[in-house]
């Protein structure tokens, strides 16, 4: 590997570092607060996105394929899945999102995978009666280099896993 390619490797593990790290600001990420925000949700929808598809897509890892393997897992833990119309008609809009990001680098993909919880708010303004989208769980996230597509797999499944773990001890 000559100095360019390491210092391409460096750049890309880097930027992709700061979109885990910077992606969801603020009490999101795994804390107590966050984790109580969850108490009374009755279920989430399952929304994959990222830019991965068009190197990992050969190897069936879609959106669609991952999303699968995300609503199986949470169905196997006991978790519920809202349809569209249950997710408008509840009030969070609770939304489980897998963010996935990959870069094709030599015989391997640099990753980036987070996993995160987002509900609607109200901003406290005056006069104002409308709810936005906030990330209110985040997971830690991993990042790095990966060989094997499968791989991602697992990943995803040890970021829901998180969400998993945090969701049942708010909701008992």
């Amino acid at each position: 590997m000559n100095v360019f390619q390491r210092i391409f490797i460096i750049v890309c593990v880097a930027v992709l570092a700061s979109l885990v790290a910077f992606g969801s600001w603020g009490w999101a990420f795994g804390t107590e607060l966050s984790t109580s925000s969850m108490s009374g949700i009755r279920g989430v929808i399952v929304w994959v996105e990222g830019s991965f598809e068009k190197e990992l897509g050969q190897q069936r890892l879609t959106k669609d394929t991952l999303k699968g393997d995300v609503e199986s897992q949470l169905q196997e833990a006991g978790l519920t899945l809202l349809t569209d119309l249950e997710f408008l008609e509840t009030k969070e809009r609770p939304m489980l999102s897998i963010t996935i990001n990959t870069l094709k680098h030599g015989e391997g993909y640099v990753f980036s995978v987070i996993a995160q919880l987002y509900q609607h708010v109200y901003l406290i303004k005056k006069g104002q009666d409308t709810t936005y989208p906030a990330a209110a769980w985040s997971s830690a996230g991993a990042i790095g280099i990966l060989y094997d597509p499968e791989d991602l797999r697992s990943l995803v499944k040890e970021e829901v896993d998180a969400f998993i773990k945090a969701y049942r001890s708010a909701n008992p």
